[in-house]
């Protein structure tokens, strides 16, 4: 999984006989069939033989397998040494494998003959390839496409799209030369941006409880399973981050512009959430190291995890800075700091920073939990590989887990894109202020002019 495997024996791999444990070296019998378990279930799971046999839900002709529920179904063959081995990862880095378990050719077998089943032409880590198998079909038959039929839907979009634009900014310039603008004031003051982004944000929340489950195959894999915190700590990890962290600190930016003639009640939501934002930053974050320690496992190895450590960092700036401003307001709201710094402009740039690092973050930590190969497919007819000239064609041979994470971080990019255009939409100052502004500079006017009209007296 991008890095070179390492032999490692901090698993092993249990194999039963009904309920009865085998030791590496026993004798098998012939044509039964074995349970194979791993001693730890967390991260992803697969097992190899060699000799043996996983049945229909194998792969590389049922000597691989990759565990939905741990365990697995292991036939004997007729004759033979037996091996077994597991290779493990806990998410995207380095692949260990386990020593072989080696069973051997029942006692009456004195001159025991290789298998049918062929080797697997590739060592452990594999690669994965799952949508289409490669079947052998003696007719060679080309492979259909329907992308001239695809690209004409795409084209009739695409005109429709130009045309509505065109009339927005038709109906726009008409609005202007009339000198009526209030409907179009009203509809650019509308926070359409922020309710965009929450939507995003919930899809996105939505889209990772999706991903957390427990449905991988022996076709299907790339789910997180379900977030257990004494046996699958690691899937906390992002369900907390994207469902809590990120999710609280849209709704936290996006509350000024959804109450920006409340300030008040901006203001609760905003401190509400920033809390729900701190909360569980802090409970994922305890869900990784915790994973980290239960495995013995290497630390800040990848770009998301160091991304992931700025944007929690720059969070915990503005989250302090925020406290500190409202408590000086409250206290000592005429004090120099206040005159002399636009605190409220310096926390809303730390705030934005913040959440861009945490929507980098969680792009690349998507790329780290399906790991390399995850979502590819080979598009094939008799063992002869075609090009991809399609791949809207194809996105059904995505396995479903790729979907759900990548739709998910889709969500997540659309949501920082709107909650970006709502800040700028804002105005500098809350409606309430700027009232205050303009009858300071009025009041500076008059006396600037009667202090003139004196003058020349």
């Amino acid at each position: 999984m991008g890095r070179p495997a390492v032999s490692s024996n901090s698993r092993s791999l249990i194999i039963k006989r009904g309920s009865t444990v085998l030791n590496s070296g026993d004798s098998y019998v012939a044509g039964e069939v074995l349970t194979v378990s791993s001693s730890a279930t967390t991260g992803c799971l697969i097992y190899e033989t060699e000799n043996g046999n996983f049945g229909a839900g194998g792969r590389c002709n049922g000597l691989r397998f990759i565990p939905s529920a741990n365990e697995a179904s292991l036939t004997m063959p007729k004759t033979g040494t037996v091996k077994v081995k597991m290779g493990f990862a806990l998410q995207y880095g380095t692949v260990s494998i386990t020593d072989s378990f080696v069973l051997t050719a029942p006692a009456a077998v004195v001159s025991p003959t290789v298998s049918s089943v062929p080797a697997p032409t590739a060592s452990m880590p594999p690669t994965y390839y799952t949508a289409a198998s490669n079947t052998e079909d003696s007719n060679l038959v080309s492979y259909p496409s329907s992308m001239n039929q695809n690209l004409a839907v795409g084209l009739i979009i695409g005109v429709l799209g130009f045309v509505f634009v065109c009339l927005s900014v038709k109906l726009y310039l008409v609005s202007y030369e009339k000198g009526n603008m209030a409907m179009i004031h009203y509809v650019l003051s509308f926070p359409i941006s922020s309710i965009l982004a929450i939507i995003f944000a919930g899809a996105a929340l939505g889209l990772v409880s999706a991903w957390a489950q427990n449905h991988n195959t022996s076709t299907q894999f790339g789910f997180l399973n379900k977030p257990n915190w004494d046996n699958n700590v690691a899937a906390w990890h992002p369900v907390l981050m994207v469902g809590g962290f990120f999710f609280s600190q849209v709704v936290a930016i996006c509350s000024w512009s959804l109450f920006s003639h409340q300030h008040a009640v901006g203001k609760v939501f905003h401190v509400f959430f920033q809390l729900a934002a701190m909360s569980t930053m802090i409970a994922g974050l305890c869900a990784m190291v915790h994973h980290l320690l239960q495995m013995k496992a290497e630390s800040l190895t990848t770009m998301h995890s160091w991304v992931g450590v700025a944007a929690v960092s720059v969070f915990g700036v503005t989250f302090l800075w925020g406290a500190g401003m409202s408590t000086l307001t409250a206290f000592h709201p005429e004090s120099l700091l206040r005159k002399a710094f636009d605190l409220r402009r310096m926390h809303q740039t730390i705030g934005l920073t913040a959440f861009g690092l945490t929507t980098v973050a969680i792009l690349t930590g998507i790329n780290n939990s399906l790991g390399q190969g995850a979502c590819a497919y080979v598009i094939t007819t008799s063992y002869t590989y075609k090009a991809d000239v399609n791949p809207a064609e194809n996105y059904g041979s995505l396995p479903k887990a790729c979907k759900i994470a990548n739709g998910m971080g889709i969500c997540v990019l659309l949501a920082a894109v709107c909650v970006f255009i709502a800040v700028s939409n804002r105005p500098a100052s809350s409606p309430s202020a700027i009232t205050a502004d303009k009858e300071t500079n009025a009041f500076q006017v008059v006396k600037s002019k009667e202090e003139v009209d004196l003058a020349v007296a």
